[in-house]
């Protein structure tokens, strides 16, 4: 991903702008909305962290654990090991939201 300072001031306002989206939608009841917010965010930027936070949140909300077991899993590959970027680990503040919503959690190595 470029790293041009035009590049990550689009990443940012990517984010925010589906960031801002999916708060209002699920504060109003409106998963679908939110949903598709954070899915479109993160087909931009796959390792907003803020934006997976977002989605479990919002997965959470309508109660499918089914599916917020996948988004986990998701959202743990897509920030791993980002294209032509080294493995990294999840933020603290992602960690702690998985385990809140999923308690006892565990991703699947690879």
């Amino acid at each position: 991903m470029e790293t041009t300072p035009v590049a990550r001031t689009m990443r940012g306002a990517v984010i925010d702008a589906a960031h801002r989206l999916a708060a209002i939608t699920l504060e109003r009841g409106d998963t679908i909305t939110a949903m598709a917010a954070c899915r479109t965010g993160l087909r931009a930027v796959p390792t907003a962290e803020a934006l997976w936070r977002d989605l479990l949140r919002t997965v959470a909300a309508r109660g499918d654990r089914k599916t917020l077991e996948a988004v986990a899993g998701e959202l743990y590959r897509a920030i791993a090991a980002p294209p032509g970027r080294p493995n990294r680990a999840a933020e603290p503040e992602t960690d702690a939201l998985v385990q809140e919503l999923l308690p006892g959690f565990r991703r699947r190595r690879h």
